[in-house]
């Protein structure tokens, strides 16, 4: 938002891309940023009367409308994942599906929510944190929870034409489930609501994915990152 104000950045178009817990911010960031701007909408979580306190409405909206496309590698979809993700757990090296809800749960609660643990935080600083107390599958928490956001905006004609959300994920990721869930319900949506393309990219016996496959994937970013920042990415789903 404050880069926003700056004259150089201006109208420009606004790309948000990140990794694993960074696509999950990202995420999120889109579709609290959607819901919004919506009329009526509202996920009611904590920090979002401070932030229209500090900007308007119209405002807000202004900044989602520049927001373009969403890129996402190996992002978190959901802070709490069903069990039948555990299945994938053999085949990920680093993560398990319990590690994800400890961390998801210390992002949206805070360390209040292992009141057991001393994780040497002064009591002063966590008294100043605000925390929302929603279920982790609560909109609020979990950005494929609030994905439906996205056909209200469409249909509320706040924007002139659909952005665009692409994703890349191996398929020995644990995350890979989620990111399958998401690529399930951005297709149900449509492309006039939202524009998708999703890459699994299968291992290979070199640890490098399936040579064709991983081909396309770095053709894709390549191509994307330059152009990105002036013209969307054309689906291809």
């Amino acid at each position: 938002m404050q880069l926003r104000l700056e004259k150089r950045y201006k109208d420009r178009e606004i790309v948000l891309v990140g990794d694993s817990a960074g696509g999950f911010l990202s995420l999120q960031l889109f579709v609290t940023l959607t819901n919004m701007a919506c009329p009526g909408g509202d996920f009611d979580y904590a920090g979002q009367a401070e932030l229209l306190e500090r900007y308007s409405l119209d405002a807000i909206r202004s900044l989602r409308s520049l927001v373009t496309t969403v890129i996402l590698f190996s992002a978190m979809t959901e802070s709490d994942p069903p069990d039948e993700d555990r299945r994938i757990e053999t085949d990920d090296p680093a993560l398990r599906i319990s590690m994800l809800r400890v961390v998801a749960k210390l992002w949206a609660y805070g360390v209040k929510a292992y009141p057991d643990r001393d994780f040497g935080i002064p009591t002063t600083m966590q008294e100043a944190q605000t925390y929302d107390l929603h279920p982790l599958n609560h909109p609020a928490h979990s950005p494929l929870a609030g994905i439906d956001s996205l056909a209200r905006y469409m249909q509320a004609d706040i924007a002139s034409s659909p952005a665009t959300i692409v994703h890349f994920c191996g398929t020995h990721d644990v995350l890979h489930p989620g990111n399958v869930r998401l690529h399930e319900r951005l297709l149900a949506l449509g492309p006039s609501i939202i524009e998708t393309e999703f890459h699994s990219v299968s291992p290979s016996a070199s640890g490098l994915g399936e040579p064709s496959k991983l081909n396309r994937t770095l053709e894709t970013v390549s191509w994307a990152f330059p152009r990105v920042p002036r013209a969307r990415l054309s689906a291809r789903v």
